[in-house]
Parts: structure tokens; sequence; C-alpha cells
């Protein structure tokens, strides 16, 4: 049976599980990732990696909170495995400090983390321009580890890397049958520059 091409755009911690998770769940689809940078040289390798989201605009909280349900269980997962030094992925234990009270003392995922609460009084006064903190304690990735330990996987579950600046999508097309964009900070940048071309050729 002829394999489905796919080509995943980026290389850093999104990039990267994509493709190792298209190339163990679906061994038809043949994986390649294409990026300019690797590690160590990715914005991944240099971010803190420390497990706590946002709030998105315009996206239901119960889907956001099956999202962050669903990456803190697979990250909690690598931690009680042996491969959790060589992955990178620990448990960190911090303060989240405001400046003033948010309108929600409680996020949507303060049940996920452990030991989620509201710093004390004797905690606050360590931060005297804060008015409001959280105590967490949740999981950390460090991209350095983490990265390559990712690329192990791909490269065992059949995966490819290729070195390549991409600057246009629609060329990616005529040679494979799915195209993932997890370009991170340039995704903008590759989007609009398509999307100029789409307009450009009618």
């Amino acid at each position: 049976m002829k394999k489905v091409k796919v080509v995943v755009v980026g290389a850093g911690v999104v990039g990267m599980s994509t493709a190792v998770c298209i190339a163990e769940a679906l061994p038809f689809c043949s994986v390649t990732i294409l990026a300019e940078n690797f590690s160590p040289d990715t914005t991944s390798d240099v971010a803190a990696g420390i497990l706590l989201p946002w709030e998105i605009p315009g996206i239901p909280l119960e889907r956001q909170r099956r999202w962050f349900q669903g990456t803190f269980d697979h990250l909690l997962a690598i931690t009680d495995s042996p491969q959790a030094s060589e992955a990178g992925v620990l448990q960190s234990l911090g303060y989240q400090i405001f400046k003033e009270v948010p309108i929600k003392t409680k996020p949507y995922w303060a049940d996920i983390v452990f030991g989620f609460r509201t710093m004390t009084d004797r905690e606050m006064k360590r931060f005297p321009n804060h008015k409001f903190g959280q105590a967490i304690l949740t999981l950390k990735c460090e991209g350095l580890r983490y990265l390559p330990w990712l690329e192990k996987r791909l490269t065992k579950a059949g995966g490819q890397m290729k070195r390549e600046k991409v600057t246009d999508l629609q060329q990616l097309a005529y040679t494979h049958d799915v195209i993932v964009n997890c370009s991170g900070l340039g995704s903008r940048s590759l989007v609009e520059m398509n999307r100029s071309t789409l307009y450009a050729d009618k």
C-alpha cells in the first residue's frame, strides 16, 4: 500500500511532538519534518517549558480544559517512567503572582495541577509590589533534553528530518498529501506570505 506523505513544518516542541504522534500512531504515513533549525537552535530549546496555560479567547473553556488535561496526563506519565531523566520532564513547584487581584482567582485548570492554592499573606510579603498570588505544583519540560528525546522516537518510528527553510506551503502540496504547519513564531509570516500569493494568483 502506498504510504501517505506527511510533512510537518517546524522542529520545535510542537512540531516534533506532532511528527512523533503521527509516525507512531499511523504507520501507513511517511513523516518528514522540514525546518530551518533543529535542536539546540530552536526557540523551544531556550523556553522555560513550565506547563501553565492561559485562557484563549474565542475557544470554549471546556475544550481548553480537555487540551490541558491531556497534555498534563501525557507529561505526568513520562515523569513516572524510567525515561523521565532523559526526556527532561519533571515536577516543578512555584508561584504565579499578580500586581492586581485577577477577576478569576481560581482558573479552570486549578484542579488539574497539584496543590493549587492561594498564597498566604506571609508568602506575599516577599513580593511587595504584588497583591495576589497562587502556589502551584505543575510539570516542567526542559527543551534541551526533550527535543533530542523526541528525535530518537521519531527516527525509531521511521520519520525523517530535513533542514530546509520553507517559504511556500503551496509548493509542498505538490509532493505531500498532508501539510502540518508547526512553524511557531514564524507561522504568521509564512501564512501571510502564502495568502498574498493566493490573492496574486487570482
